[in-house]
């Protein structure tokens, strides 16, 4: 009986100094991938989406690289930008644009900012994809490099919509009065008997 104590014991002590190994070697790996501060990236369009017209207003792209306290981060930035997909039911005014890629381009910034002015082509939904990483690796501060994907839609521009509109309304009047025209002109041909 007292051997199977002994043995009991051993296998407990075995087990405690097993999982403390693990949760050692456990933080010692993750201590060095926790240590890199971590960045983010917002961006904003000048002015709003809703208030560009494309292939009309210039806009202002301004990407920003911040850490998590919110301090700027010098980086280097791969700046992607793909324009709206391929629609089969409408086009756009310019179909050659849809679903290529417009800006595929690398910066650099030392303020942590970055500003693109950029003439949007055509209507749709933009991917934005970001990737900001260390402007030098050897910086004691570097972090590591973040990847961020954002979406925006603009809407057709206000005057091409309204000039649409008249069209039709133009088509339908002068329709109607073909009609009448024609309809009075078969009926006086064709007297009713």
């Amino acid at each position: 009986m007292k051997s199977f104590k002994l043995t009991a014991r051993r296998a407990s002590f075995s087990h405690v100094l097993t999982t403390t190994l693990c949760i050692a070697v456990w933080i010692a790996i993750s201590a060095p991938l926790s240590a890199a501060p971590t960045a983010s990236i917002q961006y904003n369009l000048d002015p709003a989406a809703e208030q560009i017209g494309p292939d009309v207003d210039v806009a202002g792209l301004n990407l920003s690289v911040r850490s998590k306290s919110g301090e700027a981060l010098p980086a280097r930035l791969h700046i992607r930008l793909d324009a709206p997909p391929k629609n089969r039911l409408v086009s756009t005014d310019f179909p050659i644009v849809e679903g290529t890629h417009l800006i595929d381009a690398q910066a650099a910034t030392n303020t942590g900012e970055y500003r693109l002015r950029y003439l949007f082509p055509i209507r749709g939904e933009y991917t934005l994809t970001v990737t900001a990483s260390p402007l030098t690796d050897a910086s004691p501060d570097a972090w590591t490099p973040v990847t961020e994907t954002f979406q925006f839609t603009l809407n057709e521009n206000p005057g091409e919509v309204r000039n649409l509109l008249l069209l039709l309304a133009g088509l339908f009047v002068f329709g109607f009065v073909a009609g009448i025209i024609l309809g009075r002109g078969a009926r006086s041909a064709n007297p009713a008997t």
